[in-house]
């Protein structure tokens, strides 16, 4: 009953670092064009699940460097915003991934449906949620 209870306590904890970022994707190009393409993305407002009135944008933040605004349209833009990041996946740099480091109580499901957008922009087609927008 112990070796359960440390398998389970395990696979979660597991599990929790791989619902994180979705780093194991990779991509066959390099981080300039991922970043290009990631920050030209349009996407639809309401296209994430249980954010109807959000549009999804990478930008550029005050750092220079990338994250998610996850935005209303109000002038003090409501909503959430994630760090993002581009790593190299090779060493000769041809390949990438890319990791979304959204943090908190949302996180989890915050990555994996901005992964869902990544994998989408980058391989150009659209995103796919296992749950309904809105």
């Amino acid at each position: 009953m112990k070796n359960l209870v440390f398998g389970l306590m395990a696979g979660a904890a597991l599990g929790g670092c791989s619902a994180g970022g979705g780093a194991d994707k990779s991509y066959a190009m390099p981080a300039e064009d991922a970043r290009r393409i990631l920050l030209s993305a349009d996407f639809a407002r309401g296209i994430l699940p249980g954010s109807s009135g959000l549009k999804p944008q990478v930008r550029v933040n005050y750092e220079q460097t990338l994250e998610w605004q996850v935005l209303d349209d109000s002038q003090n833009g409501s909503g959430w915003w994630c760090p993002l990041a581009i790593e190299p996946a090779s060493e000769d740099g041809k390949t990438i991934r890319v990791v979304n480091q959204c943090a908190g109580m949302m996180a989890a499901e915050r990555n994996r449906n901005l992964n869902e957008l990544v994998d989408a922009a980058l391989t150009q087609r659209e995103p796919k949620f296992d749950q309904p927008a809105g």
